[in-house]
């Protein structure tokens, strides 16, 4: 931290300009931009319980076929 405060020490009024991002025409970007446009979530007022029980039994039974993890249970 002393060494930011003793670089805006030295700049005084000076003030730091940074440079604007060019757009670029990257296939990847494009393809998350429109990705992300057309994904939408809709927010239920109450949760599919039956449907969220089933994932998380399926989350348990692939943690107890690792070896590497135990069953505080």
């Amino acid at each position: 931290m002393q060494i930011i405060d003793k670089t805006l020490r030295k700049l005084g009024r000076h003030s730091l300009v940074f440079a604007t991002a060019a757009a670029d025409d990257d296939e990847l970007l494009r393809s998350i931009e429109d990705s992300a446009a057309s994904n939408s979530l809709t927010l239920e007022e109450t949760p599919d319980y039956a449907q969220l029980a089933g994932f998380w039994e399926k989350v348990e039974q692939d943690l107890k076929s690792d070896p590497k993890w135990f069953d505080f249970a």
